[in-house]
């Protein structure tokens, strides 16, 4: 059987609840301390000044080692558990599969707000973003985020210290906050119902007006479904008067026709000489004429 290896779901919420406080605090503190030197340093020119000082530093040193002792000083005095323990190898173990599931869920649920499959959470995105828009002409990007990081670090460890009282809290006020915003619904629709009457009363001229413009169009179907047949219905059928029309007839007779083979061949050898005759006769006056005028010439 093969076993696959599945990210611990609860690492952040471990991170972030002080299940560990060895491994929270000083994520913690380097958050905080990375906001700050953001705010108040030049995180970027500093980078540059030290890792060029520093680099220098290490190639003299990896240099000059060689050339006295035939080993540099950097690659002699490292511990080698520096140098083989890989960080990157540990984040990505720890961490980024759980990362990795986060990423799709947020990809899905970002998928049915953007498209509108899920319209009630689509007009909450809305609203929130209204918020945040609000929110963000008022602060600061970094009182944001230094919020955010103390919030995220302090308000999972309150919430499970007193969950049964928030949980009763945000259950009650939520229902009524719900039974407001129902109420609200209702005195709105109530204040503009009659506004809505008036104006549909004073538009009902021009939507008439533009019914009977509209073309309507009636398929056979619909005609002849339309048109039932009534019981005891008279159908009276106008008189038509045609012209009269001369019809002319022959007093050739068609022959009859033969029972037998043998008079379809007595047919035949009757008609033959009759159909023959004129036609040998017109080819001799033909040649003769022909002859002649050979002769002639």
């Amino acid at each position: 059987m093969s076993t696959t290896t599945t990210p611990k779901a609860c690492a952040s919420c471990a991170l972030l609840t002080w299940k560990n406080p060895a491994k929270t605090g000083p994520i913690f503190a380097a958050l905080i301390a990375g906001l700050l030197a953001t705010k108040y340093l030049n995180l970027v020119n500093i980078f540059f000044f030290v890792a060029s000082y520093g680099l220098a530093a290490s190639a003299a040193a990896e240099y000059a080692g060689k050339k006295v002792t035939g080993q540099g000083f950097v690659t002699k005095y490292v511990p080698q558990s520096v140098v083989k323990t890989s960080i990157a190898r540990q984040f990505n173990d720890q961490y980024l599969p759980h990362i990795a599931v986060q990423l799709e869920k947020f990809e899905t649920e970002a998928k049915k707000i953007v498209l509108g499959t899920n319209f009630e959470c689509t007009i909450k995105t809305a609203v929130a973003s209204y918020l945040l828009y609000k929110i963000t002409s008022w602060f600061s990007l970094f009182t944001l985020a230094l919020t955010a990081v103390v919030g995220a670090f302090t308000l999972p460890v309150i919430y499970e210290s007193n969950k049964t009282e928030i949980d009763a809290l945000v259950a009650k006020y939520y229902k009524v906050a719900h039974k407001q915003a129902c109420d609200l619904a209702k005195t709105a629709q109530k204040s503009v119902k009659p506004h809505l009457k008036t104006v549909s009363e004073k538009l009902s001229p021009v939507t008439q007006f533009v019914q009977s413009k509209l073309p309507n169009h009636r398929t056979a179907g619909s005609t002849v479904a339309d048109k039932k047949p009534i019981a005891n219905e008279k159908i009276v059928v106008s008189p038509v008067v045609a012209e009269p029309v001369a019809v002319k007839t022959s007093g050739v007779e068609f022959p009859s026709v033969p029972s037998s083979i043998q008079e379809v061949k007595e047919t035949v050898h009757e008609i033959q000489p009759e159909v023959q005759t004129p036609v040998h006769a017109n080819l001799n006056e033909a040649v003769e004429a022909a002859k002649k005028d050979i002769y002639e010439s």
